[in-house]
Protein backbone atom coordinates (compact mmCIF):
# COMPACT_ATOMS: atom_id res chain seq x y z
CA UNK A 1 0.00 0.00 0.00
CA UNK A 2 3.19 2.39 0.81
CA UNK A 3 4.10 1.99 -2.46
CA UNK A 4 1.08 2.77 -4.29
CA UNK A 5 0.75 5.93 -2.35
CA UNK A 6 4.50 6.83 -2.81
CA UNK A 7 3.75 6.14 -6.47
CA UNK A 8 0.40 8.57 -6.81
CA UNK A 9 2.73 11.22 -4.87
CA UNK A 10 5.45 11.23 -7.46
CA UNK A 11 3.01 11.06 -10.41
CA UNK A 12 0.93 14.04 -8.94
CA UNK A 13 4.34 16.08 -8.02
CA UNK A 14 6.37 15.32 -10.69
CA UNK A 15 4.67 17.49 -13.44
CA UNK A 16 5.44 20.72 -11.22
CA UNK A 17 9.02 19.55 -11.01
CA UNK A 18 11.59 20.83 -13.60
CA UNK A 19 12.86 17.55 -14.35
CA UNK A 20 14.27 16.63 -17.75
CA UNK A 21 12.94 13.53 -19.24
CA UNK A 22 16.07 11.46 -19.11
CA UNK A 23 15.81 12.20 -15.12
CA UNK A 24 12.03 11.12 -14.96
CA UNK A 25 12.82 8.08 -17.24
CA UNK A 26 15.42 6.76 -14.52
CA UNK A 27 12.66 7.70 -11.73
CA UNK A 28 10.25 5.93 -13.80
CA UNK A 29 12.74 2.62 -14.00
CA UNK A 30 13.79 2.66 -10.33
CA UNK A 31 9.90 2.70 -9.89
CA UNK A 32 9.50 -0.05 -12.14
CA UNK A 33 12.55 -1.90 -10.87
CA UNK A 34 11.06 -1.60 -7.05
CA UNK A 35 7.30 -3.12 -8.32
CA UNK A 36 6.13 -6.06 -8.83
CA UNK A 37 4.65 -6.11 -12.09
CA UNK A 38 1.88 -8.54 -13.17
CA UNK A 39 0.11 -9.18 -16.32
CA UNK A 40 -3.47 -11.13 -15.41
CA UNK A 41 -4.09 -12.91 -18.32
CA UNK A 42 -2.18 -14.98 -21.11
CA UNK A 43 -3.76 -17.20 -23.71
CA UNK A 44 0.14 -18.29 -24.52
CA UNK A 45 -0.68 -21.85 -22.85
CA UNK A 46 -3.30 -22.93 -25.42
CA UNK A 47 -0.59 -22.22 -28.11
CA UNK A 48 1.78 -24.23 -25.80
CA UNK A 49 -0.56 -27.62 -25.34
CA UNK A 50 -0.93 -27.94 -29.37
CA UNK A 51 2.79 -27.03 -30.38
CA UNK A 52 6.39 -27.75 -28.75
CA UNK A 53 6.43 -23.37 -27.52
CA UNK A 54 8.77 -23.33 -25.39
CA UNK A 55 8.68 -20.37 -22.70
CA UNK A 56 12.65 -20.48 -22.40
CA UNK A 57 12.74 -19.33 -26.32
CA UNK A 58 12.06 -15.95 -27.91
CA UNK A 59 9.02 -15.92 -30.18
CA UNK A 60 7.35 -13.67 -32.54
CA UNK A 61 4.26 -15.88 -32.49
CA UNK A 62 2.04 -16.46 -28.93
CA UNK A 63 1.38 -13.24 -26.33
CA UNK A 64 4.48 -13.90 -24.57
CA UNK A 65 8.17 -15.46 -23.11
CA UNK A 66 10.62 -15.50 -20.33
CA UNK A 67 13.22 -13.68 -22.49
CA UNK A 68 10.42 -10.83 -23.84
CA UNK A 69 9.49 -10.81 -20.07
CA UNK A 70 12.64 -10.14 -18.93
CA UNK A 71 13.63 -7.58 -21.45
CA UNK A 72 10.27 -5.96 -20.41
CA UNK A 73 10.54 -6.25 -16.63
CA UNK A 74 7.43 -8.12 -16.12
CA UNK A 75 7.57 -10.58 -13.35
CA UNK A 76 4.77 -12.27 -12.94
CA UNK A 77 2.48 -14.08 -15.41
CA UNK A 78 -1.27 -15.72 -14.98
CA UNK A 79 -1.57 -18.32 -17.19
CA UNK A 80 -4.98 -18.39 -18.94
CA UNK A 81 -6.59 -22.27 -19.21
CA UNK A 82 -9.44 -21.84 -21.37
CA UNK A 83 -12.03 -24.03 -23.57
CA UNK A 84 -15.52 -23.28 -24.97
CA UNK A 85 -18.37 -24.05 -23.09
CA UNK A 86 -20.12 -26.46 -26.23
CA UNK A 87 -23.25 -28.56 -24.83
CA UNK A 88 -23.96 -29.02 -21.09
CA UNK A 89 -23.65 -33.10 -21.12
CA UNK A 90 -20.94 -35.70 -19.39
CA UNK A 91 -19.05 -35.78 -22.67
CA UNK A 92 -18.33 -32.19 -23.52
CA UNK A 93 -17.30 -31.69 -20.22
CA UNK A 94 -14.97 -34.78 -19.55
CA UNK A 95 -13.42 -33.51 -22.91
CA UNK A 96 -12.83 -29.83 -21.87
CA UNK A 97 -11.82 -31.09 -18.09
CA UNK A 98 -9.31 -33.81 -19.77
CA UNK A 99 -8.15 -30.60 -21.84
CA UNK A 100 -7.71 -27.81 -18.91
CA UNK A 101 -5.71 -30.79 -17.52
CA UNK A 102 -3.39 -31.07 -20.27
CA UNK A 103 -2.79 -27.26 -20.81
CA UNK A 104 -2.18 -27.47 -17.07
CA UNK A 105 0.59 -29.84 -17.30
CA UNK A 106 1.97 -28.16 -20.23
CA UNK A 107 2.27 -24.81 -17.99
CA UNK A 108 4.46 -26.77 -15.41
CA UNK A 109 6.34 -28.54 -17.10
CA UNK A 110 7.14 -25.41 -19.37
CA UNK A 111 8.03 -23.85 -16.25
CA UNK A 112 10.05 -27.14 -14.82
CA UNK A 113 12.11 -26.84 -18.00
CA UNK A 114 13.22 -23.50 -17.42
CA UNK A 115 13.66 -23.19 -14.43
CA UNK A 116 16.54 -21.02 -14.01
CA UNK A 117 14.21 -18.32 -14.33
CA UNK A 118 10.53 -18.90 -13.45
CA UNK A 119 8.68 -20.96 -11.19
CA UNK A 120 5.16 -21.87 -10.43
CA UNK A 121 3.89 -18.97 -7.35
CA UNK A 122 1.10 -20.40 -5.62
CA UNK A 123 0.79 -16.83 -3.49
CA UNK A 124 1.35 -13.17 -3.66
CA UNK A 125 4.37 -13.83 -1.50
CA UNK A 126 5.83 -16.63 -3.83
CA UNK A 127 5.55 -13.53 -6.28
CA UNK A 128 7.35 -11.49 -3.96
CA UNK A 129 10.46 -13.98 -3.25
CA UNK A 130 10.54 -14.76 -7.17
CA UNK A 131 11.29 -11.18 -7.73
CA UNK A 132 14.00 -11.18 -5.12
CA UNK A 133 15.56 -14.23 -6.01
CA UNK A 134 15.62 -12.47 -9.72
CA UNK A 135 12.84 -15.34 -11.59
CA UNK A 136 9.82 -14.86 -12.94
CA UNK A 137 6.31 -15.85 -11.25
CA UNK A 138 3.92 -18.14 -13.22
Amino acid sequence: MRKIVYFLLITLLLPGCKTNDRQLIRLAEKIHEKTLTVDTHCDTPMEMAKSDFDLGERHTDGCVDFPRMIEGGLNAEFFAVFTSQGPRIDSVFDKAYGYSLEVLKTIHKNVEKNSNVAEIAYSPDDAYRLKKAGKISA
